[in-house]
C-alpha cells in the first residue's frame, strides 16, 4: 500500500513538473529559455524544488512528445522553446488524449 501511494505521489509530482515547465516556456514563447533559467524559475515562481538533472530529464521527455523543442549548447545544457502542440496542452485546446504528460 505504501509503495503504491509513493508511486502515485511521484507520478503526480512529475506531471506537475512537466506542466509547470510548459507553462514557463509558454510565458516566454517564441523565445528559447536556458535550462538553468527554467530550473531557477520553477523554484522562484512555482515553489517547485527540482534539480537541473530533473529539469533536463523532463525537457527530454517533453521533447520526445513534441511538446518542446531543444537545442543543446555548451556544457551539456539546453535551450528550450514550447511547440504549438505544447501550447495546446497548456491552453487546454488540444485534442483529448493526443499528448500525455
Amino acid at each position: 500500500m505504501e509503495s503504491e501511494l509513493s508511486d502515485i505521489l511521484r507520478t503526480t509530482h512529475l506531471k506537475a513538473l512537466r506542466l509547470y515547465i510548459l507553462q514557463l516556456l509558454n510565458d516566454t514563447y517564441p523565445k528559447f529559455e536556458h535550462s538553468d533559467v527554467v530550473c531557477r524559475r520553477l523554484s522562484t515562481e512555482r515553489g517547485m524544488n527540482a534539480g537541473i538533472n530533473d529539469v533536463v530529464r523532463e525537457l527530454h521527455y517533453l521533447a520526445e512528445r513534441q511538446l518542446v523543442r531543444l537545442e543543446q549548447i555548451v556544457g551539456g545544457r539546453f535551450l528550450a522553446t514550447i511547440t504549438a502542440d505544447g501550447r495546446d496542452v497548456v491552453e487546454g485546446t488540444g485534442a483529448p488524449g493526443t499528448k500525455v504528460l
